[in-house]
């Protein structure tokens, strides 16, 4: 793969970022779903209003309680969110014009800086154009206390402490920039933090997963609830994930057994026929392609741990479903081997640890411009 030279984009193709808004826009590629609204709280210090059984009850495990220590951590979840949902506005972005350098907002204003809390993404300095080409304008140094750090030192390359960040634009897809600088310097290229994932790094997988609905980020076809009600498992909880460990305690393989009784005890099958079994694996098969390209396309780093979490929950679902199905070429009694990966690639890492946790010409201008702002339709290139 070929890293575009600097300046290979340049009037009337120049880059453009694509504002907040734009991402509810059809013809975005990026187009994300809406989170549902939540209730806000009109107590003084209380963001959301504290969720009652009608919500919380669909979302619990039958074995699950539920009591005020239940309906505590609902509603510290839903806070978390809610607060993730609004962390794009403290997101500041430095761009380069006219001789001088300054910070946007995500709808392409220039703002002040002063206020707390707000998350400032420096450009790159300017020796890393020969290395990263015209990447370079859609890339961003992550704020990090390594970064943050160097920069009070009077580091001027602090690419070497922070991560390097993409924003979402019009020429260069997320999955070209991060697979091409990966492949020819070796560099790892993070999603956008544009809605801040850490906000909810304290919530359990469990409990963010049944509260799919309400997260921002996620492509606009990635209804879990939707997806789970179409394959016939619950729509909420992984119920039917059990898995043998080894002696050390670690998780082996999918507990064959035990997961094709809780797929029938729920109903997801009626029986475990050969006829069920193929029906389950086609539907299984078609929701699980969709969430393996986005979790290799994806740009919004707020959506990975989701879209990773149904990823493996569709996994886990197929692995078992091959080792049934006397004719799948991945059996064990054909293949020998269990343990072989059915997806079409390698699946990420575990959900717990995916937080990581253009238009007109203006030729003083360096970095991406966003649509809609300066001249015809924003500073360009």
């Amino acid at each position: 793969m070929v890293i575009p030279p600097f300046g290979a984009a340049v009037a009337p193709y120049a880059i453009q970022l694509y504002p907040i808004q734009s991402f509810d826009e059809a013809n975005n590629p990026y187009e994300v779903r809406r989170p549902t609204l939540m209730d806000i709280s009109m107590v003084p210090g209380q963001l959301v209003m504290v969720p009652d059984d009608t919500l919380v009850m669909p979302r619990l495990a039958p074995n699950q309680a539920w009591d005020a220590y239940t309906q505590k951590v609902y509603h510290q979840a839903l806070i978390a969110i809610h607060q993730m949902c609004r962390s794009h506005m403290d997101y500041f972005v430095q761009e380069q014009g006219q001789g001088s350098t300054f910070f946007v907002n995500l709808n392409g204003q220039k703002v002040g800086v002063y206020a707390n809390n707000n998350r400032l993404y420096d450009l790159l300095a300017d020796e890393q154009k020969a290395s990263l080409g015209d990447f370079w304008k859609v890339l961003r140094a992550r704020p990090t206390p390594a970064a943050e750090n160097a920069k009070q030192r009077g580091y001027s390359n602090k690419v070497q402490w922070a991560s390097l960040e993409y924003l979402p634009n019009d020429t260069y897809s997320f999955y070209k920039v991060k697979k091409t600088l990966k492949q020819v310097h070796g560099y790892i290229v993070k999603p956008s933090r544009y809605w801040n994932e850490t906000c909810c790094a304290s919530v359990q997988d469990h409990v963010l997963y049944s509260l799919a609905e309400y997260c921002p980020g996620l492509p606009k076809t990635a209804d879990i609830v939707a997806d789970n009600q179409y394959m016939g498992i619950h729509p909420y909880r992984m119920l039917e994930i059990y898995s043998k460990y080894d002696d050390a305690g670690k998780r082996a393989e999918p507990d064959v057994e035990a997961t094709i009784t809780a797929l029938v005890n729920y109903g997801t099958i009626p029986n475990r026929e050969q006829t069920a079994l193929e029906d389950l694996m086609e539907k299984v098969q078609e929701v699980t392609t969709k969430y393996f390209q986005w979790t290799k396309s994806w740009p919004f780093l707020a959506a990975h741990r989701l879209l990773v979490m149904q990823l493996q929950r569709c996994n886990h679902i197929k692995k078992v479903l091959t080792e049934l199905l006397n004719n799948h070429p991945l059996n064990s009694a054909n293949s020998g081997s269990f343990s072989s990966n059915v997806n079409t690639g390698k699946p990420p890492a575990s959900a717990g640890s995916s937080s990581q946790s253009g238009e007109t010409m203006d030729y003083t201008s360096q970095s991406a411009n966003r649509r809609g702002h300066g001249g015809r339709g924003g500073r360009g290139y």
